[in-house]
């Protein structure tokens, strides 16, 4: 069979570099597991759950955006602006009013992912 065959070489993958760990790559870290965790990019299953329990998104709507480390940033970017001009406008507003922005605020994450999912990315396919 071929993966008995003497001149069968398991080739480097090619879309992968190669990680060289020395004194100098992880002088910075205390382990390896830190290094691991802080250079290696999220899983999309933990970028889902993220999603899910600090954005309050549906896992349908989550692993849409996960689908795509771009969006995940694109996303996340969106509703900080997003909250962020919310409440600049909201700045000179009574007090009594501050209940009204923080409704609105508590709906930017889910307004931005229907926007992404919905919007934008129809709009790519097309």
């Amino acid at each position: 069979t071929k993966g008995d065959a003497v001149d069968y070489r398991f080739l480097p993958e090619p879309d992968l570099p190669p990680i060289i760990l020395n004194d100098n790559t992880l002088s910075s870290y205390s382990t390896v597991e830190e290094f691991l965790k802080v250079q290696l990019p999220e899983l999309p299953e933990e970028a889902t759950s993220r999603l899910m329990e600090g954005y309050k998104l549906e896992e349908d709507v989550a692993l849409v955006i996960t689908a795509d480390k771009p969006a995940i940033d694109l996303y996340e970017t969106a509703v900080d602006v997003a909250k962020n001009k919310l409440h600049d406008s909201f700045a000179d507003l009574e007090t009594k009013k501050k209940d009204v922005l923080e409704v609105q605020l508590d709906r930017v994450p889910l307004m931005v992912a229907n926007w992404l999912c919905n919007d934008l990315f129809g709009l790519v396919k097309e």
